[in-house]
């Protein structure tokens, strides 16, 4: 009999406390949709300077390929950049007096009409040392992105053939 009244009790314990009203719930949603919404603003930004900062890497190692074959090679190379029809941005590495073919150019992104490179069709030279030709009139290529306001840039520092990566208000200078 003591068994039973306990068993009792305890079944009508559960059935009170069991579950949350609907107040509750109502709240608990209200608060997971009010962070859901704003971290999805917060991420997105994060995801597109993450694409800004892997082109930028792209354009540097392209930048380096050039100046190795240079140095390797013991002639003047060339890097040209250019935005296809597609708007993919691409590059192109070859000795300096040639003209790069078709097969030459390789794509820098995979994210159409989201980059730009200014100067949109630029070429740098390095000479048979791997130093910057310092004949060319800009120093610098900038990644720039439709996505936000982030600007990455790459900056030739000086005639060695020493290379910087910069971004924001650094690449205004």
């Amino acid at each position: 009999m003591k068994s039973n009244i306990i068993s009792y009790l305890l079944f009508q314990r559960r059935k009170t406390n069991s579950g949350f009203t609907l107040t509750e719930l109502l709240v608990s949603l209200t608060i997971v949709g009010t962070l859901g919404a704003l971290s999805i603003s917060g991420w997105s930004s994060f995801i597109s300077k993450q694409k800004l900062n892997e082109t930028n890497d792209k354009v540097y190692w392209a930048i380096k390929e050039a100046q190795t074959k240079a140095k390797k090679k013991h002639i003047k190379y060339t890097i040209s950049f250019r935005t296809d029809s597609d708007k993919t941005l691409q590059y192109a590495v070859s000795p300096t007096n040639t003209t790069p073919s078709s097969n030459d150019w390789k794509e820098l992104s995979d994210n159409k009409d989201s980059f730009q490179l200014t100067p949109a069709n630029a070429q740098f030279s390095f000479d048979h040392k791997g130093r910057f030709d310092s004949n060319n009139a800009n120093n610098k290529i900038v990644v720039n992105s439709d996505l936000n306001d982030s600007q990455r840039c790459i900056k030739f520092q000086d005639l060695l053939g020493n290379v910087m990566k910069l971004k924001d208000s650094d690449c205004k200078s």
